[in-house]
């Protein structure tokens, strides 16, 4: 019998057929890939834009801040750490005992900025109640070179004991086995409670004569006054209650190397940000657009508790106001940015003045230019100038420490400026305030503050400005604002600016 012939059409070779499988495989595993990559970039696309300020304009979503993260702009930065939160509390403690060491002292806080410098402990670990949560640092009695100078006591509701030491006090192990725990109950005086337990601690030092409770700027009036009042029924050795000493509030003024090393950061976004949103500003864009750029900009840095003011023309004379969604950029007209964030718990604070590119016919590219107005050009270089002499004043000598430069004295360089070209009464606010954990602190830089020291390691603004409102515009009607702000480091000899850049050279040149 004869065999039919093969159909080698109808069945291919086995090899063949691998083949096609195979093909078939890699085809499905390529598509596969090319979806789930262009699913990954629409949802990382989705969730950028989910980030981006709601007033940004369409033609602003795809501006990329990206290089802007402290990561790339910082490589290496790091947090402060436990050591260093250490050291604070022992430097506080040292200041509680005075310079013989013969006095004692306790420093009571509630959660505010003061507990993030000692305890890396804020309101969003603990949020303040009408019942007192305080943290309390006195002396240590311990002599030992490997123990620490201080000891920390939390005053807390008893029924909260257990929600307090799960908080994430920036402690080591053994530091935590040594908190001492105040608890009260709701029935008693929880001032009474914490006053007793000083004096406990007080005599086992076997501390005698004067002693005070120091009370952080930030506690709530009536904590305040519980505390004082309880201490007044003590006759003797009653503590002295009041406001913490000046010497006590300068620990945080004066920052270290890791504080700085952050500062720097912080400073260095903040003013590259804004020299970058300068080349995306354009005539007809509002004051909200201009914010969701600064804003944008910021949060692509990885800062956070962002503030800005964006100000444009005649608004710009209302030194604090908000930007508005109607309010457009006009040719010639100023764009004033006043913007802040954090990094690491450290603000930054820089104000820039500026101006946008625009194109001329028969140029091939955009040119910023001053504005045809000479007493907008005048203003401006006069706000420069008052900002350069506050500069100026802060030079000392390292060889005499009688040699002290005031807060007020560099005010009033700055003021002199403006005073002398015609602007005085324009200039309505300080020149400046110290910046650290919170965007305004000590040390504040106005006429009144005549015995304010200014000293090496503290850092705050130096932001002249001259606001004249249309409707006190008698002489162009109009209305005009300029400001210019900078961070600034007080050295021994002088000075140095915190974000490392220069000073604005022009409104096109921040």
């Amino acid at each position: 019998m004869e065999k039919a012939p093969l159909d080698l059409q109808a069945r291919p070779p086995a090899r063949s057929r691998r083949s096609i499988i195979l093909s078939f495989l890699l085809t499905v595993l390529v598509v596969s890939s090319i979806f789930i990559q262009l699913s990954t970039f629409s949802l990382f696309n989705r969730l950028r834009l989910a980030d981006l300020h709601p007033s940004i304009h369409s033609i602003d979503r795809g501006i990329d801040f990206s290089w802007l993260a402290h990561e790339k702009q910082c490589p290496g930065l790091k947090m402060i750490g436990v050591e260093e939160f250490t050291a604070r509390r022992d430097r506080l403690a040292r200041l509680l005992k005075g310079e013989d060491e013969k006095g004692w002292g306790a420093y009571v806080t509630e959660p505010s900025a003061n507990t993030l410098y000692y305890l890396n402990l804020t309101q969003s670990n603990w949020y303040l109640s009408e019942r007192p949560w305080l943290a309390v640092v006195t002396p240590s009695s311990s002599s030992s070179a490997s123990s620490t100078a201080h000891h920390l006591s939390i005053l807390t509701p008893s029924f909260e004991k257990s929600r307090s030491q799960r908080l994430p006090f920036a402690v080591d192990s053994a530091q935590l086995e040594n908190i001492w725990w105040i608890t009260w109950e709701e029935a008693e005086n929880p001032y009474e409670v914490l006053v007793e337990h000083l004096e406990g601690l007080r005599e086992a030092q076997n501390k005698t004569g004067a002693w005070s409770i120091e009370i952080e700027e930030n506690v709530r009036q009536f904590l305040a006054a519980g505390i004082e009042e309880v201490a007044k029924k003590r006759k003797e050795a009653a503590p002295e209650v009041g406001l913490a000493k000046m010497v006590i509030r300068e620990l945080r003024m004066r920052k270290t190397k890791a504080e700085l090393d952050i500062q720097r950061c912080v400073g260095k976004i903040t003013l590259e940000a804004l020299r970058a949103v300068r080349k995306h500003l354009r005539i007809g864009m509002t004051e909200k657009q201009g914010e969701a750029l600064i804003v944008n900009a910021l949060k692509a840095g990885g800062l956070t508790d962002i503030g800005a003011i964006v100000l444009f023309g005649e608004n710009a004379a209302l030194p604090h106001a908000s930007a508005s969604s109607t309010t457009t950029l006009h040719e010639g007209e100023y764009a004033l940015f006043d913007v802040d964030g954090s990094l690491f718990g450290y603000m930054s604070d820089f104000t820039r003045t500026m101006l946008p590119d625009r194109w001329i016919k028969g140029r091939k590219e955009a040119v910023c230019e001053w504005p045809k107005n000479e007493r907008a050009k005048k203003i401006f270089e006069t706000v420069q100038k008052a900002q350069r002499a506050a500069l100026a004043q802060l030079v000392t000598s390292s060889n005499s420490s009688e040699d002290v430069v005031y807060a007020s004295q560099v005010d009033k360089a700055a003021r002199d400026v403006i005073s002398a070209e015609g602007w005085g009464e324009f200039f309505t606010h300080r020149l400046g305030h110290g910046i650290g954990l919170e965007v305004h602190e000590h040390p504040y830089l106005k006429s009144g503050n005549r015995n304010q020291v200014l000293q090496p390691g503290e850092t705050f603004s130096n932001e002249p400005g001259i606001y004249i409102e249309r409707s006190k515009d008698v002489e162009q009607g109009v209305g005009i604002g300029v400001r210019l702000e900078d961070m600034v480091l007080k050295t021994v000899e002088g000075w140095e600016l915190v974000s490392g850049e220069g000073l604005a050279v022009s409104p096109c040149s921040p």
